[in-house]
């Protein structure tokens, strides 16, 4: 929780955001603003100038996501066309739809973060980065959905968007996480509910996916980039689900050994702790 000298800092920084119209200064030279009381104006260096980026940076570091979004979609609401601030934005709501204190509200921003994502894939389609966000957004929303259909589809959209994806970037970690994540939870169901999936529905994957896939995407995405400790978490459970307790316990214990990187970092430690328990170990 925020203490009272936290909340100023963010307030503050969101101020020098607004006072500065990081929105809307041009993306080059240095920016005129009149100074306070004077009809005189002052040169303001554009490297001086925190973007909605920075700020949004700033924030996190605070542990306020929910005003590092708001940042970014005020930012988004003049300025469109800003990938990376689009980007950050997926990744932001993909967050706050991890960490949120119920189901309604955890299914609120994953939708949120899918459809910036979509929009984000509409606006950078063969961007490897956009791709995978914008795969590992609807996929977290696809796990978070009741019904049957609308699951399907959005798995099936994964499948197409991380294909797509590996053809031209194959180490890609995220992609190759998201991939593995389709593998994971395919061969989780149940076989009736495969079956139902597969003769009613079309879900192919259902026939396709296997506990190797899974294992060999994810650990790819882990050496592409060993500092995401959720990589730690999705790969610990797919060897725990194969009864592969010991490289399990193995990947819990090497992912609550890293450096916090992310907001939702101290969460997903958490989670480990609670999956070594579950092992007794």
């Amino acid at each position: 929780m925020r203490g009272p000298v936290d909340r100023i800092r963010a307030a503050v920084a969101v101020a020098w955001w607004v006072l500065m119209g990081a929105a809307t200064l041009p993306h080059a030279g240095a920016a005129q603003r009149p100074v306070s009381g004077a009809g005189d104006t002052v040169q303001v260096p554009e490297a001086l100038v925190p973007t909605a980026a920075r700020v949004a940076d700033s924030l996190l570091a605070l542990g306020d996501m929910r005003g590092a979004y708001d940042v970014l979609s005020a930012r988004l609401d003049v300025a469109g066309d800003d990938v990376g601030a689009r980007l950050m934005a997926v990744q932001v709501a993909t967050g706050l739809g991890l960490v949120g204190g119920d189901a309604a509200t955890r299914l609120h921003w994953l939708r949120t973060a899918d459809a910036q994502g979509a929009e984000l894939l509409r606006r950078a389609p063969d961007d490897p980065d956009a791709m995978a966000w914008a795969a590992a957004a609807r996929g977290r929303r696809a796990m978070a959905e009741d019904g049957a259909r609308m699951v399907v589809r959005l798995a099936q959209d994964v499948w197409a968007i991380t294909g797509d994806l590996l053809a031209v970037a194959p180490d890609h970690p995220l992609g190759n996480l998201v991939r593995g994540k389709l593998h994971y939870e395919a061969m989780r169901l149940s076989r009736p509910k495969r079956f139902f999936a597969r003769v009613f529905l079309g879900f192919d994957l259902a026939g396709d996916a296997s506990w190797a896939g899974a294992q060999a995407h994810m650990e790819k995405a882990l050496a592409g980039d060993p500092g995401m400790i959720f990589f730690y978490l999705d790969l610990g459970d797919t060897y725990r689900a194969q009864g592969k307790l010991d490289q399990a316990e193995a990947t819990y214990r090497r992912g609550l050994a890293r450096t916090d990187s992310l907001p939702v970092d101290g969460h997903l430690k958490g989670l480990l702790r609670r999956r070594l328990e579950r092992l007794g170990r």
